[in-house]
C-alpha cells in the first residue's frame, strides 16, 4: 500500500505499508494534522504479492487502487471554522426529478479576482466523479455515471429506482485583489429520491417555560413537570432543581439525577428547531422530603459552553412547587 497526499502548500506526506489478511490497512503513526484549507490530492497505489485462489501471484503483480474513474487519485477538502457556506444560486429541488439530473450553480463573489469550484460526488465505497470548475456549475445525471458505476441504481422498472446514499461536496476558492484566498464549503445528499441539506448552524434564539402540573403537593402526590419550547439553534440544555434548604441537583440523559451539588446536561447538542414540548420528570413523590419551596431553572447555552458563566446563557426559565 503507497499513499502519497499533497497538501495545499505542496507539503508531501507519504504513508506506505501492508494490509492485513482481510484487506484492512491503518498505522497511527502516519496520523498527521490537517492545518491548512483547500484542496488535498491523495495518490494511491496498491500492490497485491500475496495469495490467491490460483496460488501465490508472480511478477508483474497485479495494482490497483480505488472505485473510481481515475483509480490512484482523488481529493479531499478542508476549511476553517471562520470559512463561510458556499451558497447555491439556484434552490435545488427536494427530490431527484426522474431524470435522475441535478444541476448546481453557486454564487459568485462580485470583489473576486479568481473563483473556482471543486466538486466530489462519493457513493458509499466509490468515488463517482471529481471535478473543477471555473463557472461554477456541476451536473448530476445518475443515468450517465451508471454506465461506468453499474452498483448505481437507477432501474426504472424497480418500485424505488433511485435508493442509493450520495453526497456532493464542494469548495469554492476566491481569490481578492490581493492574492488572497478565501474557501467556502457545501454538502448537500441525496438519500434515495429525497434531497437533504446539510443542518446549519443557527444564531440561538429561545423562549423556556417550565411547566408543572400542579404546584402544592405532598407524599404520594404525583410530580409532572415539562419544558415548553420556543426557539432555533442547537445547544446544551440543563436543568437545575433548587431545593428549600438551598441545596442543588441536576435532572440528565443517561443518568437520570446528578449528585448534590453537580450539574450535568439534560440534553447534549439538542436542536430546539426540532422540539416543542421536553418532559422533565414524572413520578409520585415520597414522604420525607425537606418541606418548602422547589424550584426548577431549565438553562440553554451554546454546544460546549461554560453553563457556569451566566453571560453564556442564551435562556432561562424557572418554575416553582411546594412540598407540605
Amino acid at each position: 500500500m503507497s499513499i502519497v497526499v499533497t497538501t495545499p502548500s505542496n507539503e508531501i506526506k507519504t504513508i506506505e505499508g501492508t494490509a492485513n489478511k482481510i484487506g484492512y490497512f491503518y498505522e497511527p503513526e502516519t496520523n498527521f494534522e490537517v492545518t491548512e484549507p483547500g484542496v488535498y490530492d491523495v495518490n494511491i497505489t496498491v500492490t497485491h504479492r500475496g495469495m490467491t485462489s490460483a496460488g501465490l501471484v508472480e511478477s508483474p503483480y497485479p495494482v490497483g487502487g480505488i472505485l473510481s474513474k481515475d483509480i490512484h487519485s482523488y481529493e479531499f477538502y478542508a476549511v476553517t471554522k471562520e470559512s463561510e457556506e458556499a451558497e447555491l444560486a439556484t434552490p435545488l429541488p427536494t427530490e431527484l426529478p426522474v431524470s435522475t439530473a441535478l444541476n448546481f450553480s453557486f454564487k459568485s463573489e462580485p470583489t473576486s479576482t479568481y473563483q473556482l469550484l471543486n466538486q466530489t460526488t462519493m457513493m458509499p465505497g466509490f468515488v463517482l466523479s471529481q471535478a473543477e470548475s471555473r463557472s461554477l456549475k456541476y451536473s448530476y445525471n445518475a443515468k450517465e455515471l451508471h454506465v461506468n458505476f453499474p452498483n448505481l441504481d437507477v432501474d426504472s422498472n424497480m418500485p424505488r429506482s433511485n435508493v442509493d446514499t450520495i453526497t456532493y461536496s464542494f469548495l469554492l476558492e476566491t481569490r481578492d485583489q490581493k492574492g488572497q484566498r478565501s474557501y467556502g464549503a457545501q454538502q448537500i445528499v441525496l438519500q434515495g429520491d429525497e434531497i437533504i441539506r446539510a443542518e446549519r448552524s443557527q444564531a440561538l434564539d429561545a423562549t423556556l417555560d417550565v411547566v408543572i402540573d400542579r404546584s402544592e403537593l405532598g407524599a404520594g402526590k404525583n410530580l409532572d413537570a415539562s419544558l415548553a419550547i420556543n426557539g432555533q439553534g442547537t445547544g446544551d440544555l440543563y436543568v437545575v432543581l433548587m431545593m428549600p434548604n438551598g441545596q442543588y441537583l441536576s435532572l440528565g440523559e443517561t443518568r437520570l439525577v446528578s449528585e448534590i451539588g453537580e450539574v450535568i446536561p439534560l440534553r447534549e447538542a439538542i436542536n430546539l428547531s426540532t422540539l416543542e414540548t421536553l418532559p422533565l420528570i414524572n413520578l409520585p413523590l415520597p414522604g420525607g422530603l425537606v418541606e418548602g419551596t422547589y424550584t426548577f431553572y431549565a438553562i440553554f447555552v451554546a454546544e460546549k459552553a461554560n453553563v457556569y458563566d451566566e453571560s453564556n446563557w442564551a435562556s432561562l426559565a424557572s418554575g416553582a412547587w411546594t412540598y407540605d
